[in-house]
């Protein structure tokens, strides 16, 4: 089966982990937007790595395309700031992030963006 079939949500990151989605978390009960916010990254990265399913990239490979989401962020007049996926990106030898944050394919970065929006969310945009 594909990865992106069975992975469509933390909680079934969690699964294949073996581990608690909450408990596991750095802080299973946040009190500030910081602590909320490394959640959302602890929740991102752990679904980045399930999904390449151990691949690892090759910084020193100039030919080895690495992905991410690329997302807008856009003013919504009526909740405050919106965020919203618009499309993928590749890097090669060049980084503009770290190595935990990238994708071995086009398709698993857009399944990030469309299934695990919230959570990237959470460490990206501090709410007004």
């Amino acid at each position: 089966m594909n990865i992106t079939e069975t992975v469509k949500s933390y909680e079934d990151v969690c699964k294949i982990l073996g581990i608690d989605p909450v408990k596991s978390l750095p802080f299973p009960e946040p009190q500030t937007e910081e602590e909320k916010a490394i959640n959302g990254f602890t929740k991102v990265i752990r679904s980045i790595a399930v999904l390449n399913e151990g691949w690892k990239p090759d910084w020193t490979d100039f030919d080895q395309l690495k992905y991410y989401p690329w997302f807008y962020m856009k003013k919504n007049h009526s909740s405050g700031p919106g965020f919203s996926y618009s499309g993928y990106d590749y890097d090669n030898a060049y980084s503009y992030l770290g190595s935990r944050l990238v994708l071995k394919s086009r398709e698993l970065a857009k399944h990030m963006a469309e299934y695990f929006l919230d959570d990237y969310k959470s460490f990206m945009v501090i709410e007004s």
